[in-house]
């Protein structure tokens, strides 16, 4: 076995910067990347067999790298027989991943980036199997940045992207993702889990949900492995403002599961423009002057300055780490956050642009269900026991099987499958104002209610 670092660091913090004519300025933000490091690292199993008729652990290997603080293992060679499996766990959470053949090659031979600085790997060989094998290639590993002050840059008053004083604030919305190794945000669009992010984002990387906080000295922490997507391919286009967007798939957790299955939300693309003026929203994953804000996600308000024939313009904040994010309006996505300039605006490509709405088309095609034009109303009410009562009511059985997707205050989203021309739902319990609305199809009916 022999390992030695490459010395190749790995920017995680990226958001191209324009100035007010929207030319590219040079972007430094020296203590906001989390370095990293390719470790060569190579450790061979062997051929691994088990002659007994019970699975069996046959091989294991603890990968020690002190001063690292974060991993991610990459494989040369996986070959597993039917019913074999690699576990990887740390020895700092005890958090696990379990890898069979396929999964392995779902996520290109690669695991979820683990914390602390120590792995186990396990080769658990099936009955009567011969052969099976693991070839570790490389880590990629994360040091813990140097403690940061106020002057280094990484979110305030003058620095590009904050338009005034840095108000953003914590949020735990589950359809936003922060992309690693390249350090930016994409969101879930639809229930297939696929993700809109920026154009020059495009990696073949993770998606992480329900990020930490980070630490004292602003190095991250990464979640639960069934909290990470393998991510990759798609279509993209990095052209500059107005031309910057990102669309691809996502793979699956150690569950099965994809984003959707496993928190049941999504943010969906609008169906209509933005007007200048309107309020928007940005959930992303910025760098933050304190520390443990930053790289997790936050929530950051304002509104449309100007719209062109491809971007917009806006005056909510954004750092490095929030390229990809979707630029919100009216609970739908009308943008991707691509760029900032110092003292504003910040801009985003628009939803709508042609060769973007195309690639959606193309890489996650509608797999049909209810349209906004079968929609003849949405009804809804609150009982005196606070539960809300309501029904989508649709023109025809067309969409008899298929599913609808209510949200109340889009915090809480219910999925009623249509029988008989009706989606019924009741959820208790509530008490004031709360708004009712179709989010799948998006746009098309909204109501309030008002419970005792």
């Amino acid at each position: 076995m022999r390992h030695w670092v490459k010395g190749k660091a790995l920017l995680v913090a990226v958001l191209a910067v324009v100035a007010g004519t929207a030319q590219a300025d040079d972007l430094s933000h020296p203590t906001a990347p989390l370095p990293h490091d390719d470790v060569d690292y190579r450790v061979d199993s062997g051929n691994q067999g088990n002659p007994s008729d019970q699975v069996e652990m046959v091989w294991s290997h603890v990968v020690n790298l002190p001063s690292y603080v974060s991993m991610r293992l990459h494989f040369s060679l996986v070959s597993l027989e039917s019913g074999s499996v690699v576990r990887v766990v740390s020895a700092f959470d005890n958090d696990d991943q379990v890898f069979d053949g396929e999964l392995f090659s779902e996520w290109f031979n690669t695991t979820a980036y683990f914390n602390g600085d120590t792995l186990t790997i396990e080769l658990w060989a099936a009955p009567g199997t011969t052969n099976n094998r693991i070839v570790l290639s490389h880590v990629e590993a994360a040091k813990s940045p140097h403690p940061i002050d106020d002057g280094m840059g990484l979110g305030g008053g003058g620095q590009c992207g904050i338009c005034g004083a840095d108000d953003r604030a914590p949020s735990a919305v589950d359809w936003s993702g922060r992309i690693m190794n390249i350090g930016c945000t994409g969101s879930v669009y639809n229930t297939d889990s696929c993700v809109v992010s920026a154009g020059h984002c495009r990696t073949s990387g993770v998606i992480q949900f329900r990020v930490p906080n980070s630490n004292s000295n602003c190095s991250t922490n990464n979640p639960p492995a069934l909290d990470q997507f393998p991510i990759s391919g798609g279509q993209s286009r990095n052209s500059g403002v107005g031309a910057d967007w990102w669309v691809t798939t996502t793979g699956t957790n150690g569950a099965g599961q994809r984003p959707y299955d496993r928190y049941g939300v999504f943010m969906p693309i609008a169906t209509a423009a933005a007007n200048t003026g309107q309020p928007c929203t940005i959930n992303g994953y910025g760098v933050d002057q304190t520390c443990t804000r930053s790289q997790t996600q936050q929530l950051s308000t304002g509104s449309i300055t100007f719209r062109s024939g491809s971007h917009y313009e806006y005056n909510a904040d954004v750092r490095g780490g929030n390229s990809g994010s979707g630029l919100i309006v009216n609970n739908a996505i009308v943008g991707i956050v691509t760029h900032c300039s110092t003292g504003c605006p910040n801009y985003g490509t628009r939803h709508d642009n042609a060769d973007f709405a195309a690639a959606r088309d193309a890489v996650c095609p509608d797999s049909g269900g209810v349209e906004c034009s079968n929609v003849k109303r949405l009804k809804a009410r609150c009982r005196d026991n606070g539960a809300i009562k309501g029904t989508v009511i649709l023109l025809d059985n067309s969409n008899n099987g298929d599913t609808v997707t209510v949200s109340i205050d889009n915090t809480l989203d219910l999925v009623i499958t249509v029988v008989d021309n009706k989606a019924k739902f009741n959820v208790c319990c509530y008490s004031g104002t709360h708004n009712v609305s179709l989010k799948d199809p998006s746009n098309c009916a909204s109501t309030n209610v008002t419970c005792p």
